[in-house]
């Protein structure tokens, strides 16, 4: 029981040493106009997500692993949903404003939960069983 509660709390650390990300996070991104070929940076986005990751890994000659395959339907939903606001933004411009998004609700979350998962640490580290005593 002491071990998990000292995994938690390591993790919990780590959770606020890590600016309230978790470590997945920091490894998870989007493509940048970088990976992506010219032709798909001068697509509409409404045509972009239309797309599916097989679809993407024909076009580019990469097959797309788990990691990539996740990422790249994270992408198409935060484009669906930029979709509604902008409906004629090309995947160029997209990928030039989202790099501008503001994280911090999800910082604050992440913060509040480590804070939570330790007072709840210390909570039961001082709590005490008297089993047949």
């Amino acid at each position: 029981m002491r071990a998990i509660l000292k995994m938690i709390a390591m993790a919990a650390g780590f959770m606020i040493i890590s600016n309230g990300q978790p470590a997945m996070a920091s490894n998870t991104t989007y493509p940048s106009s970088m990976d992506l070929p010219a032709k798909f940076l001068a697509m509409k986005v409404s045509e972009f997500i239309k797309l599916s990751a097989k679809d993407f890994s024909t076009v580019t000659g990469k097959k797309l692993n788990l990691k990539e395959r996740i990422a790249f339907s994270l992408l198409k939903k935060s484009m669906k949903k930029s979709l509604k606001s902008h409906p004629d933004q090309t995947v160029k411009d997209y990928l030039a404003t989202a790099d501008k998004k503001d994280n911090t609700m999800l910082i604050i979350i992440l913060v509040v939960l480590a804070v939570v998962i330790i007072a709840v640490i210390v909570a039961a580290s001082s709590f005490s069983i008297n089993v047949g005593g």
